[in-house]
């Protein structure tokens, strides 16, 4: 049970009268012609409560919709929201309105008479509706927000609380003045309020502002902690290096790729979507997933709060695949905007109780079940969260369904609104778990523009500077350019990862005709494109297979990272021979692309498609110097 606030202290409790006073004199008058009799305040928000419910069975019985920005706004959905928000102010607000009784109710009036009105023009209603409920939404997370914040401070606090009062009387100026430009609007005749339509437009853009406002305040505020306490805090839930996963999976992706997906109606309706809701992006290996993911990411993270983690099937990496590691840091993520911002008492509270009696192991306290609670209250602070897991597939089996539940109920039980966005294959149980929300599948006909797009930046023509290597030394006629392209893309079939290994099988080829013949009997499979590649290193040299064998070795079974500088120093040393010195760039050169070096003290496989071929050559092609007891005995023999 929640302690009871104590008493407002100075001028806190007029803080919507303050807001007022910062309308004109007509518009202040507006608001006393909605809200005169002190009587009706007890039974405001379950009037504005019935309003809302009268005027949404109105709605599903005439069947009311506005089409607004190319799509369709459903009213009774709106209204819907409405309702919730209001609710959400009951459960908190009567205590704020305590201190406050006559102007905090002011805006509550305001929505009650907008929704009492009488329709006569569905399309200007419903575009004003919609601020109304942005309003309501606004009124519902500030009175939480009120309560944590502004009525329990300390003497050291006061100077924030101060900022972050004078942040909401400037907001709550806005909400009036937005409601107030509604009374006159409906207190008219008809005629003037067509001639109005515009401004309304104008005012659903002006509200964005000061939602962007106060959602900064939470960085204001003070939570009495020093930085190294904070990071202390931060590193106990979460060291995994989210940044860095986004910068190599956002690396190289091509300008417009992806593009098809943003304008798909299913991701549309999935970001517009007035309740929380789950997508689920699904397709065969190589399709390109991991960049629309990281696409997503950056088209919503710039006007919503955004915890996202990129999944691996990696032992050196091996809480990239674990259901309570992934969800710790997404905790980390919404716990503040940075390390140098508060933590949110929501966070800091479970971290107190988290590692009580786990001293010393703070990085092991945190449970599933802790996270998953952590992550349903942060919705009462955000206004929306959206969460972006790729690669669910990656995800050690036991540990996905537990994944997919615990995401599953924190869309469920979330207060604000929060949006799932998954990238998979069609693992089954993924499909029976996912199969029945909104998905989008990714086919060739999808992504052959971002296809195409990808050939051309590999196959430049002989005029075009390019870092990458160019076939027959940049002068590859364009007939045969041409040609290259279409059979790429023709034999992709939605696969960029097949198109890749087919560029690097032909730039070891010097002559046009070995290009041309070559296009005959490109392998049809990534399988049959990694074999190819798998026998020209074993052809290219002793030495240099063996190099390429232990790498492949090491990144399938190694249980923890290291970088490639390292790695070719204990490969030089695991060779025998004391005048043997490898280094980084042989080890690329040898791997033959099927490695990439991250930068980021690790390297890894260039693709998972790599490592399951490799796992499976024992059976398909008896070779088992990569199953788990070579590779191990392999890696012990290295490190002695």
């Amino acid at each position: 049970m929640s302690p009871p606030l104590s008493p407002a202290k100075g001028n806190q409790a007029d803080i919507w009268e303050d807001a007022l006073s910062l309308l004109s004199e007509n518009d202040q008058q507006r608001f006393e012609f909605v809200f005169t009799k002190d009587q009706e305040r007890q039974n405001l928000l379950y009037d504005v409560l019935s309003a809302a419910t009268l005027k949404k069975e109105e709605c599903l019985r005439k069947r009311w919709k506005i089409n607004l920005t190319n799509k369709t706004i459903i009213l009774r959905d709106v209204l819907e929201k409405v309702s919730v928000w209001v609710r959400k102010f009951i459960a908190v607000g009567d205590t704020i309105m305590q201190y406050d009784p006559g102007h905090a109710a002011l805006p509550w009036a305001a929505i009650r008479f907008c929704l009492q009105v009488t329709v006569n023009d569905v399309q200007i209603y419903g575009t004003f509706l919609q601020s109304v409920e942005q309003n309501a939404n606004l009124l519902a997370r500030c009175s939480i927000m009120e309560r944590l914040y502004l009525y329990r401070q300390t003497r050291s606090e006061s100077e924030v609380t101060e900022r972050f009062r004078q942040a909401l009387v400037t907001l709550y100026a806005a909400i009036l003045t937005n409601l107030a430009k509604g009374l006159r609007y409906f207190g008219q005749n008809t005629a003037k309020r067509i001639e109005r339509h515009e401004e309304l437009l104008q005012l659903l853009k002006d509200l964005k502002q000061p939602i962007a406002r106060i959602d900064s305040q939470l960085s204001a505020l003070n939570d009495n902690l020093q930085m190294e306490t904070r990071i202390k805090i931060l590193n106990a839930i979460s060291k995994i290096v989210y940044p860095i996963h986004h910068r190599n999976a956002s690396r190289d992706r091509l300008e417009g790729s992806g593009k098809w997906l943003l304008e798909k109606a299913a991701y549309r309706d999935w970001r517009a979507d007035s309740s929380s809701s789950v997508l689920w992006v699904h397709g065969i290996p190589g399709s390109g997933k991991t960049k629309l993911a990281s696409l997503v990411i950056d088209d919503i993270k710039s006007s919503a709060h955004v915890a996202y983690f990129y999944c691996m099937r990696n032992s050196a990496e091996p809480e990239r695949a674990e259901c309570d590691k992934i969800l710790n840091c997404m905790v980390r993520q919404l716990a503040s905007t940075s390390t140098k911002s508060p933590i949110l008492e929501p966070v800091r509270l479970k971290y107190e109780l988290a590692i009580d009696g786990f001293e010393g192991f703070e990085d092991q306290a945190w449970t599933t079940e802790d996270s998953t609670e952590v992550l349903i209250e942060l919705t009462n602070v955000y206004p929306s969260i959206t969460i972006v897991v790729d690669a669910l597939d990656e995800v050690n089996p036991m540990d996905r369904l537990e994944l997919l539940d615990a995401l599953n109920k924190i869309v469920r039980n979330s207060s604000n609104l929060v949006k799932l966005f998954i990238s998979s294959r069609d693992s089954i149980d993924i499909v029976m778990h996912l199969s029945d929300s909104p998905n989008l599948y990714i086919s060739a006909t999808d992504n052959w523009k971002d296809i195409d797009a990808f050939a051309a930046l590999l196959i430049p023509h002989s005029n075009q500077r390019l870092d990458a290597v160019k076939l027959l030394h940049g002068k590859l006629p364009d007939t045969l350019r041409n040609k290259i392209a279409k059979t790429l893309i023709d034999g992709a079939h939605g696969m960029f990862r097949w198109v890749d290994l087919q560029i690097q099988s032909l730039r070891t080829l010097k002559v046009a005709a070995d290009i041309e013949a070559r296009l005959g009997c490109l392998p049809e499979t990534l399988e049959g494109s990694y074999w190819d590649i798998f026998e020209q290193i074993q052809a290219s040299g002793e030495h240099a297979a063996n190099l390429a064998k232990l790498t492949f070795q090491w990144l399938l079974s190694a249980q923890s990272s290291i970088n490639i500088e390292d790695f070719a120093v204990l490969a030089s040393v695991s060779s025998g021979n004391s005048e043997t010195t490898y280094t980084a760039s042989e080890i690329l050169d040898v791997c033959a692309n099927l490695i990439v070096d991250d930068g980021a003290d690790s390297f890894r496989f260039a693709h998972l498609s790599v490592r399951e071929f490799l796992e499976g050559l024992s059976k398909k092609r008896q070779i088992d110097y990569f199953q788990p007891e070579q590779t191990n005995a392999a890696l012990a023999s290295a490190c002695l």
